[in-house]
C-alpha cells in the first residue's frame, strides 16, 4: 500500500465563500462533486475522505458562538449521501466527537454524534475514532 501525497486534492470548508456555516459546507461539497465529475479524475481511483471536527460551526472571532440553524442536520447528511452517490468509491467519513478538541464543552459534540448516527443508517462509513483526531491535533 502506498500514498502519493502529490496527488491528493484537498478541499477545505473554512475557504468557502458563504458566511453561513451550511453554505459553506454544500458549497465545498459541490466542488468535490464537480471536481469527481470531470472524466479523468474519479476512474474508480478516487478515494473521498471527509475530516469533520466541526470547527466551521463556531464563529471565526470570539465568542466563538455556535448557532445551529435547525435544518443543518437534514442538509449535512443530504450533502454527504450526495457526495457519497458521485463517487465511485464508498466516502469515507471521519467525525470528531470530542469537545475538547475544540477547545470548549458545546452543541458540537451531541450534534457529531448525531450527524455520526443517522450517518451509519444512511449506509456512509463514519468513524469517530479519537487516535487520528489526537495525532492531527499536535500539527
Amino acid at each position: 500500500m502506498t500514498w502519493d501525497a502529490s496527488n491528493t486534492d484537498l478541499f477545505k470548508i473554512h475557504e468557502a465563500e458563504p458566511a453561513l456555516p451550511t453554505a459553506k459546507f454544500r458549497e465545498t461539497v459541490n466542488n468535490v462533486i464537480e471536481y469527481l465529475s470531470k472524466d479523468l479524475n474519479d476512474l474508480g481511483l478516487v478515494t473521498v475522505h471527509v475530516w469533520l471536527s466541526l470547527q466551521f460551526l463556531h464563529d471565526a472571532k470570539p465568542p466563538h458562538n455556535v448557532v445551529v440553524p435547525p435544518s443543518f442536520q437534514k442538509e449535512f447528511i443530504q450533502c454527504v449521501t450526495e457526495l457519497d452517490q458521485a463517487s465511485s468509491r464508498p466516502v469515507i467519513v471521519a467525525i470528531n466527537t470530542d469537545s475538547l478538541f475544540n477547545g470548549m464543552d458545546s452543541i458540537t459534540s451531541r450534534l457529531a454524534v448525531e450527524l455520526t448516527e443517522s450517518l451509519k443508517r444512511e449506509g456512509v462509513m463514519v468513524t469517530t475514532d479519537q487516535r487520528m483526531w489526537r495525532s492531527m491535533h499536535s500539527q
